[in-house]
């Protein structure tokens, strides 16, 4: 199954060995992601290592490989839908290259966020959604 992974369901992977953690791992799941979501796990990297009691290179390891089970993809590939997205995130700006990338490649965005299921535009399934899916 296409997904469009947003950064909150990579984070989730990353922090605990969970379903979600399981599932970016799964053969079932073809994963993509706009360039910007590497860049806000990076972001992040600290405030992670904290929470995880790690040191940040240890973190930065587990964001590569949680990362390469993730097609990323450069901002050039879906930059062509940029100005419909951001009229579709109005109220959450940064989630707008999710939404252009979803809107690019027909594709669900796969996330937790609840601000996402605000916008009928594009179709998005929850952690819970995907495992209905799985169970059926």
């Amino acid at each position: 199954m296409l997904l469009i992974a947003d950064t909150n369901i990579l984070i989730a992977a990353l922090l605990k060995h969970s379903t979600t953690h399981h599932m970016i791992f799964s053969i079932d799941f073809d994963l993509y992601s706009p360039e910007h979501c590497k860049g806000e796990m990076i972001k992040y990297e600290n405030e992670l290592a904290k929470k995880m009691k790690k040191e940040v290179s240890d973190v930065r390891n587990a964001i590569e490989l949680i990362l390469s089970n993730v097609n990323i993809v450069p901002k050039d590939e879906y930059l062509v839908k940029e100005e419909e997205a951001k009229k579709i995130c109005v109220t959450h700006t940064n989630d707008w290259p999710f939404v252009a990338l979803a809107l690019k490649m027909n594709a669900p965005v796969w996330t937790n966020d609840k601000a996402f299921f605000k916008h009928p535009e594009i179709k998005v399934l929850s952690t819970e959604d995907l495992i209905r899916i799985l169970n059926k």
